[in-house]
């Protein structure tokens, strides 16, 4: 209950005051850790006690079935230009990773964990099972991965969106 606690204060703190560093996406992981860190508490412990909101995520990536269902005529349309665009970015997305991650001189753990740090969690937690990368690095590059590819679409929508409002 910690964890959802949090994440309802660091809502309403980032409604309220508009900072960066209090997105949900990145106070609720520090002031966890912090917390995690603090009271000792180990991490299986910690993970056990939270598996139910990974069990969550199950339901919310199937949710993204609908709109594909909608678009499958475009889908359809343009499925050469969609599969290649796709496996192009997986190869740079997990590639650049892993390469960074060997010219940084990381640990094959670190490396492992940065490879799935593109996907959905869901996946990516099921690739950490396949290749033996730790689930809580896994998780932790995916929500930073994910944290700041939502943060550049909204500020690209507002951007948008205030151009029009301005003309």
């Amino acid at each position: 209950m910690l964890t959802v606690a949090l994440y309802f204060a660091a809502k309403r703190l980032y409604a309220r005051f508009r900072s960066p560093w209090l997105t949900p996406l990145l106070a609720v992981p520090a002031v966890l850790a912090l917390i995690v860190v603090t009271a000792r508490i180990p991490y299986p412990v910690y993970f056990a006690d939270t598996r139910w909101l990974m069990w969550l995520l199950g339901p919310a990536t199937i949710a993204f079935a609908v709109p594909i269902y909608e678009y499958r005529a475009r889908l359809k349309r343009h499925w050469i230009s969609l599969t290649v665009g796709v496996t192009v970015g997986i190869f740079v997305a997990v590639g650049g990773s892993l390469a960074l991650a060997k010219l940084l001189h990381l640990s094959p753990e670190l490396q492992r964990s940065l490879a799935t740090r593109s996907v959905s969690t869901p996946f990516a937690f099921a690739a950490s099972d396949k290749i033996h990368a730790p689930k809580d690095l896994t998780a932790l590059f995916g929500a930073a991965a994910h944290g700041v590819g939502t943060r550049r679409r909204v500020n690209s929508a507002a951007r948008k969106a205030s151009s029009r409002v301005s003309r």
